[in-house]
This record gives structure tokens, C-alpha cells and sequence, in this order.
């Protein structure tokens, strides 16, 4: 089995979520190549604070476990596919956050988008790519 590893991300934590039924789907599809590794990343396994850290994330050293905890994963990882909810023509709050809480882990690192919502998620898929940009993840 192959040492690249990427995350499936679950952008939501809503109790009526898309999210958790579409990342499985990509996931029963992903998996069945044998040069990468698939995981699923659920949101609702980090319930991160809102950010309110002392600096800029990559910076200074986060302080909250949870927010240590995170970016360890996200580290651990090689590439991305988020599953992404539309919410109010943007991203979910959630995902916000926990991008915050993240910099370093994430550059040079691509990112895939699965996007579904009232208009199939594109405005929010919009406005994420803009912030794996911002980032340095390459966009596929």
C-alpha cells in the first residue's frame, strides 16, 4: 500500500448533513485505487473553539488541545478531497474555523472539492479555493 495518504474532509457538523452520506460515496470510489490511502476527516471529531489565538496561525504555537490535535492530523496528511456544504452562498462556519487554525500543514499540499447545496455548492467551492490559495494548496 502506498505511504500517500489523503483526507476526506467533512465541511459540516449539522445534524441533518449531506456530508457524512457524500463522503462516504467518494470514499467507496477512492478507495478502490491502490496507490493512494483514503480516510474520512469529520469535523465533528475536532470541536475546535472559534479561533482566538494570540497570533496568526503559523506563527506562534497554538495553545488549545483540540486545535494541537488538528493541525497534527492535517499535517499527517498529503492531500485533500473536502466535501463541501453550501451555507448562505459560502462555506460552513465550521470549516472556516478550522482552517484558521491551520496554515504550514496545509501548503504545497492539493486539494479536490465535492461540493453540494442549493445551487450544487459552487459559490461555496468559489470561495474555498480563494482560501487554499491563500494557503498554498494547489487546487485541482
Amino acid at each position: 500500500m502506498s505511504n500517500i495518504n489523503i483526507g476526506i474532509i467533512i465541511s459540516s457538523i449539522r445534524d441533518a448533513r449531506v456530508g457524512k452520506q457524500a463522503a462516504e460515496y467518494v470514499y467507496s470510489i477512492a478507495s478502490k485505487r491502490d496507490d493512494l490511502n483514503f480516510e474520512i476527516i469529520d469535523l465533528r471529531d475536532y470541536p475546535l473553539p472559534l479561533f482566538n489565538e494570540a497570533a496568526p496561525n503559523g506563527t506562534l504555537e497554538v495553545n488549545d488541545p483540540v486545535g494541537k490535535e488538528w493541525q497534527a492530523k492535517i499535517e499527517s496528511l498529503d492531500g485533500f478531497i473536502f466535501i463541501v456544504a453550501e451555507y448562505n452562498g459560502g462555506i460552513p462556519g465550521v470549516l472556516k474555523n478550522a482552517l484558521d487554525y491551520t496554515f504550514t500543514e496545509w501548503m504545497r499540499k492539493p486539494a479536490a472539492y465535492f461540493a453540494y447545496g442549493s445551487l450544487g455548492g459552487s459559490r461555496a467551492v468559489q470561495q474555498l479555493r480563494l482560501m487554499c490559495t491563500e494557503l498554498h494548496m494547489a487546487a485541482l
